[in-house]
């Protein structure tokens, strides 16, 4: 019966230094390998829209838009912005867009950039159900 609980406490140390690793070493690391091809992906987007076809689209929340178009509005004039099928051209400045607060900013979002010749000429976010 010793040997037998003896046995039974191995296992249950052992066990109990599995979900320590895991909780302190495998967690954080998983967490960081997921921001880093978060990054790697964006990067791609970036240097596809720059050399590519001249278009990129992937999905984005709500609260990440006005900061996407300030991204590309820097230093640039993109030449229609379209949020939900409404439509703003010839955008120099964030406060050209009309409708930027309708976006429902918990909601999920396409977004497509559409590119001529290195300039940005339409950004589309199209809100998905």
């Amino acid at each position: 019966m010793e040997k037998f609980l003896a046995v039974i406490l191995i296992f249950v140390v052992v066990a109990a230094a599995g979900l320590m690793y895991v909780n302190q070493v495998y967690n954080p690391q998983k967490e960081t390998q997921m921001a880093m091809a978060d990054m790697a992906k964006e990067t791609l987007s970036a240097v596809k829209l720059e050399i590519g076809d001249g278009t990129i689209s992937r999905e984005v929340m709500g609260n990440e838009i006005k900061e996407i178009i300030e991204g590309y509005l820097h230093d640039n004039v993109i030449d229609r912005v379209t949020i939900g099928g409404v439509n703003s051209d010839n955008i120099d400045h964030i406060s050209d867009i009309t409708n930027l607060n309708t976006i429902d900013v918990a909601s999920r979002y396409y977004m497509r950039v559409t590119s001529n010749n290195g300039k940005i000429s339409e950004i589309r976010f199209i809100e998905i159900e």
